[in-house]
Parts: C-alpha cells; sequence; structure tokens
C-alpha cells in the first residue's frame, strides 16, 4: 500500500506515531486484546490531543493531561444537575434523554471502517446493516429532540482530513429532517512544530 501522510515531523503525534511504530503496540492491541480496536481508538485520540504540541514540550502535554483528568474526577455533588453526559452508543443502550446529540455521522465512523474493512458483497452487505442498527439505537435513546452531527474535516493523528457524511443520512426521510450547515469559528489553532511532513507505513491507512 502507498504511503499515507503522516502527522508534522516534530510535533507530539508525530513523536508518539514513532514509538507505536517501534513498539509494535499496534498490532498488540488489535490482536492480542478483547477490546484492542476501542483501545486503539483512543490512543489515536490522544494522538489528536497531542497536535498542538512539540515534541520536546512532553512534560506540557502530560501536565494537561493530568489537569483534564483532575476535573473529571470531581465529586458529582459539586457539578450541576443539568449537565451534558458523554457516552458511546454502546453505553447509551437502554436509556433515554430529552436531547441527544449524535457526533461523528461520517464514512469511516458510521459505518466503521473497521466494520467494513475487507468485506465484500453478502458479509459487507450485513456488516453496514448492524452499524445502521447501531445508528439507530443513538437515534432512539432521544425523547423529544435529536441531533445528528458530521465534520467536514476531523484530526487524525493530528493531521486533517476531508470527511464524507455517512449514508446512514440520505436514508432519513427529507420531512423528518432539517439540514442546517455550521461554519467553523474564525482563525486557526497555533502550530508550535516544523511543518515538515513524513510518511507512515500504514498507521494511518483507512483514517
Amino acid at each position: 500500500a502507498a504511503a499515507a501522510l503522516g502527522p508534522a515531523e516534530g510535533s507530539m503525534a508525530w513523536f508518539l506515531l514513532r514509538v507505536l511504530e517501534q513498539t509494535g503496540y499496534e498490532q498488540f492491541l488489535k490482536h492480542e486484546s478483547t477490546d484492542g480496536a476501542d483501545r486503539w481508538r483512543n490512543v489515536r485520540e490522544l494522538a489528536n490531543l497531542a497536535a498542538p504540541y512539540a515534541a520536546e514540550e512532553l512534560v506540557d502535554f502530560l501536565d494537561q493531561l493530568a489537569l483534564v483528568q483532575d476535573q473529571d474526577g470531581l465529586d458529582a455533588d459539586e457539578a450541576a444537575a443539568a449537565r451534558v453526559k458523554l457516552m458511546t452508543i454502546h453505553a447509551a443502550k437502554g436509556l433515554e434523554f430529552d436531547l441527544v446529540v449524535v457526533a461523528g455521522c461520517e464514512e469511516g465512523l458510521l459505518p466503521h471502517y473497521y466494520a467494513t474493512a475487507d468485506k465484500e458483497g453478502a458479509a459487507l452487505a450485513e456488516a453496514v446493516d448492524e452499524e445502521r442498527r447501531l445508528l439507530y439505537v443513538a437515534m432512539t435513546r432521544a425523547r423529544e429532540s435529536l441531533i445528528l452531527t458530521h465534520a467536514r474535516t476531523r484530526l487524525t493523528w493530528g493531521v486533517a482530513r476531508q470527511m464524507d457524511a455517512s449514508r446512514f443520512l440520505d436514508e432519513i426521510p427529507r420531512d423528518l429532517r432539517r439540514d442546517l450547515a455550521v461554519a467553523a469559528p474564525p482563525g486557526t489553532p497555533r502550530r508550535r512544530f516544523s511543518k515538515r511532513r513524513s510518511s507512515s507505513s500504514g498507521m494511518l491507512q483507512g483514517f
């Protein structure tokens, strides 16, 4: 397979990618762990969080992560009663909320790349049907209002990539939906690392 464009050389995401390649951690998670796919997605998100940092800013990055974890650990009684609950679709099964926002309704996420990769014919159709049922579960968690969102671009390993809206959105009757476009906020994040690009031998394939 052709080499994929990777994170900017010298960035924290680039440094993390090099570590993962040299340790073989991706293969370990996917082949020796029952929840490897979910754990690997968490690692990818870690690289996205690391994107604004340069490799030599490791201590600053770890300090920021520790701060976020401290905030997550606040006692529930200290938080407001009405608050946003963030969870996966699987974790939401059996629950209901007045308002539900489903983020990431994009090709490669819904349906997910891992669910459809290397499949064709009946196997591919079955995998897509299962992903469609998963979105149905998410949609039916809403009692009153439902918002389905998709991004035009998404960070993967610190690299912005163009995304296509999920095919499932087109299956929703137009008289049951209202399509809205939301402009991105003005300005771009300040880059603190070299803009030279490096190649990756498969870590970014399929994303």
